[in-house]
């Protein structure tokens, strides 16, 4: 794996491939964004209220039922991101995820959270020491709300950039997953191979995740590997695989 100046995580998701390598002392300093408001409220609230969000969890454990699922899914449709409740704004996110149908993210095309909650009788346990973990890991990140165009236009020569996009199928326009109101399309791919032509002819470094093998002539150099049912493609050979193939494409 070469030696990178800053990692860049522009679909930050779950978070899974950072927390990876900053947990092994990869990462000295990072720069993660996403477009998804929730998402990055509940890195801050992580980042700087580990406390406060412990606390609200345990309260999550206490309530826990179907009303309380629904009563939290209405709040985080109705408070978007706001500075002065990243805690709370946290801790239902981590409930509400950890508690729906396949702990997958939907949004409508109008915006609204559109969750059901797993049928199961699985009480909620959450793993608070994890919580003080990632604040500590977050501590060399700067995390901010950002479409992945402005976050590819921070990759510098030296740096490292992870890209997990929502994956398209063949005959997809846009994801199916409806990670946003506003989704990723096959036109925001091009853009996005476009950004990554760029950042490795300007001496940046790239780890790219998809469902399949991509043809674009980007890809003739680097290396594509299978990891599960998926694939990366690493503009510097396979090396890096040989510490976290199983994050990659943890977020999907």
């Amino acid at each position: 794996m070469p030696i990178f100046q800053t990692y860049h995580e522009p679909f930050l998701g779950s978070g899974a491939n950072f927390l990876a390598l900053a947990t092994v002392n990869k990462i000295s300093h990072a720069h993660l964004a996403d477009k998804n408001e929730h998402i990055v409220s509940t890195f801050l609230g992580v980042k700087k209220e580990p406390e406060a969000v412990i606390r609200a969890l345990n309260l999550h454990v206490l309530l826990d039922s179907d009303v309380h699922f629904a009563s939290a899914t209405r709040r985080l449709n109705r408070n978007g991101y706001t500075s002065d409740a990243l805690a709370e704004h946290a801790a239902d996110m981590i409930y509400a995820l950890a508690q729906s149908f396949h702990s997958s993210w939907y949004e409508t095309r109008e915006g609204k959270i559109s969750l059901s909650r797993r049928p199961s009788e699985k009480s909620f346990k959450p793993k608070l020491n994890g919580v003080c973990s990632a604040s500590a890991l977050l501590r060399k990140a700067e995390i901010t709300r950002a479409d992945f165009k402005e976050s590819m236009l921070r990759v510098m020569p030296d740096d490292l950039v992870f890209i997990d996009p929502p994956y398209l199928s063949q005959t997809d326009s846009s994801d199916s997953r409806a990670y946003t109101a506003e989704r990723f399309s096959r036109d925001d791919l091009k853009t996005l191979l476009t950004a990554m032509d760029r950042v490795i002819s300007a001496g940046g470094h790239v780890v790219f995740c998809w469902s399949s093998r991509l043809e674009a002539s980007l890809f003739k150099s680097g290396e594509w590997t299978s990891v599960g049912r998926d694939y990366v493609w690493t503009s510097f050979g396979k090396s890096c695989l040989n510490l976290h193939t199983t994050q990659y494409g943890s977020s999907k």
